[in-house]
């Protein structure tokens, strides 16, 4: 008996530590998983801000050409610091010819003399057409004497020639501040590599790893096997350490995050209790002599064990009932069976009148495929994720994601229903897509607003043989608004011209910025040139009155061109051309002008291009 008592109390020891460990690696697990989404989600937003940029910059070099920007290097180089404006991730912006060579930096002037045509952010655009945004390998900046990574893209000419690329570099350690603040514990790492292999950034920053390829590491092993995420242990190859390792390959951008926990201290609290039961399972042992002793301490454990479960209930109760997801339960009619405090909270209803309610009555709209029937028992349960609108018991209605699956309790399969109220989401998604649309300073519509706008406009003046106006416009002398009042000043200016320019306008027709002191005029369906000069010329009237800078009021006149559909083209890109060609020429007869696009003859040197 004594024998039989020994080996149960060493396999209910070893039983305990197999079982303590496993929670531990799997606590570790998750909180590896959740500190990686948060990470790979801010490292593609950033990512993207940063691409927004550079289509910017280099959209504003295609339409003005970067040959008018080397006659005024600073025009260029405050174009580039105008597009890196709030995008706080970007440490320079620059663009180089097909040389290499820099022809504007966002920073300091010295940095024209610099090439780069040696980097690999700059062959990769120069040998293929499709590169799109290239990736930079980590490099240390010639400029900045800092490791960074670039982000680049080519510019080209309409005929498919090299001419350039526009370049975004990023310090890592932008990266690494916000890497450092989410790690959990102590040893733990966090890594952001290419989809080729090459490390980007590492926190804590290991220097000598840089160089290295990582394809043939259990990383990419497990990339294979598990598509775009998953967690695996394995030995790190930098530093030698047992990690538990989670990674997620981007959806957006050929990169990949990982947050790795060092499991050597992942498992010292593990460590301490194992020391604790050993020690405790030694005495236990040291006192099996007496039977009834050993029986006893085994009933007591026992009931340790079912209080602890109980308290295990208890505190899962707990966490669903005040949870902060609506949580509910449905029967085969979809009637509710039961649901949580945040349920009634969530939704406006006393429990009892939730629990008197049928599905239907709450859910209004699904955005996608409706969830599978209930799977028996037995089955797999199907897990679905959609958006929906639920209803509120006084009507109001409200955007959730839910979550699905199949339950069976004693035999009887249930819907489980868990809901997350994503109204802060959808308004910050409508945010973003306005900010993508409107000008932050104007409130003006943005270029690509404006092509949209005017394709439209184009197709109905086609059909109905009616006439298109496009007026381009520069604020004369607005530098010197910048140079003597400051960018505040500059910044009152803009925005009192939005109001005048709006003024002038009807309903329907659209102006839009088109960034620093340029804005364009949409006016759909007009009759005549004369119709498109007359607003032209309200416009030149309304530039008259001095602007009020505060301590001072500044004269700020505006150039004009004008391009007319279908006489000077055909479609918007070109209309926008000889419009732009056009106000050249009001601001060449001395501002404060407003001309007509002409087509030059054949003879001239360049044909009616800018």
């Amino acid at each position: 008996m004594g024998g039989v008592l020994l080996v149960a109390a060493v396999g209910l020891a070893l039983y305990t530590l197999i079982s303590l460990r496993m929670e531990t690696m799997e606590a570790g697990r998750k909180t590896a998983e959740v500190v990686n989404l948060a990470l790979s989600e801010q490292i593609e937003l950033t990512l993207e801000a940063v691409d927004l940029a550079l289509k910017g910059a280099k959209d504003n070099l295609a339409r003005q050409g970067l040959a008018s920007y080397r006659q005024d290097p600073e025009r260029l180089e405050d174009m580039l610091r105008d597009h890196r404006i709030g995008v706080p991730s970007i440490s320079a912006l620059y663009v180089t010819d097909d040389r290499g060579d820099m022809q504007a930096y966002s920073g300091f002037a010295q940095a024209r003399q610099i090439n780069i045509s040696d980097r690999d952010y700059f062959l990769a655009q120069a040998m293929r057409r499709d590169t799109g945004l290239y990736i930079s390998t980590a490099h240390i900046g010639r400029i900045s004497q800092r490791w960074q990574i670039a982000l680049s893209r080519r510019m080209e000419s309409s005929n498919g020639k090299f001419l350039g690329v526009v370049v975004a570099s990023i310090d890592i350690n932008y990266f690494e501040s916000f890497f450092n603040a989410v790690l959990p514990l102590k040893g733990s790492t966090a890594i952001l590599l290419r989809r080729d292999g090459h490390l980007l950034v590492r926190a804590p920053r290991v220097e000598a790893a840089f160089d290295r390829d990582f394809r043939s590491s259990e990383l990419f092993t497990q990339i294979d096997q598990q598509e775009y995420q998953g967690t695996y242990e394995a030995t790190s190859s930098i530093d030698h350490r047992q990690r538990l390792v989670s990674f997620r390959a981007g959806q957006r951008f050929p990169i990949i995050s990982t947050v790795s926990l060092d499991k050597h201290e992942l498992l010292s609290p593990w460590r301490l209790n194992a020391w604790r039961i050993g020690l405790a399972a030694a005495v236990s042992i040291g006192l099996i002599g007496g039977l009834l002793s050993v029986i006893n301490r085994q009933l007591l454990q026992m009931e340790r064990q079912a209080a602890a479960l109980a308290a295990s209930e208890e505190r899962f109760h707990h966490l669903v009932e005040h949870g902060a997801d609506i949580l509910l339960v449905l029967d085969e009619t979809g009637k509710i069976i039961e649901a949580n405090q945040q349920a009634c909270i969530g939704l406006g209803y006393t429990r009892e009148a939730l629990l008197a309610t049928n599905m239907d009555q709450i859910e209004i709209s699904v955005s996608s495929a409706a969830p599978e029937p209930l799977a028996p028992e037995g089955r797999p349960p199907a897990i679905s994720t959609t958006e929906a609108h639920y209803r509120r018991a006084g009507g109001e209605e409200f955007p959730v994601e839910v979550r699905t699956s199949t339950v069976h309790l004693r035999g009887r399969p249930l819907l489980l229903i868990q809901a997350r109220d994503i109204s802060e989401r959808k308004a910050l998604q409508e945010l973003l897509e306005r900010a993508a649309k409107y000008d932050n300073l104007t409130g003006l519509p943005t270029r690509p607003v404006f092509i949209d706008r005017a394709e439209q406009a184009l197709v109905v003046a086609g059909r109905m043989h009616r006439m298109v106006g496009i007026l381009f416009i520069d604020l004369d002398r607005f530098k010197a608004v910048n140079d003597q009042l400051g960018h505040a000043a500059g910044d009152t200016v803009l925005k009192e011209a939005a109001v005048r320019l709006t003024d002038c306008l009807r309903q329907m027709d659209t102006v839009c910025r088109f960034g620093g002191d340029e804005f364009v005029v949409l006016l759909p369906e007009v009759e005549s040139e004369e119709d498109v000069r007359i607003v032209a010329e309200k416009i030149l009237i309304a530039f008259e009155k001095p602007f009020e800078l505060g301590v001072a009021a500044m004269s700020v006149t505006a150039s004009i061109g004008i391009a007319l559909f279908p006489n000077h083209g055909r479609d918007v890109e070109e209309l926008l051309c000889h419009a732009d060609a056009a106000m050249y020429q009001a601001k060449q007869a001395g501002r404060d002008e407003l001309r007509t696009y002409h087509e030059p003859p054949d003879d001239v040197p360049g044909g009616g291009a800018v």
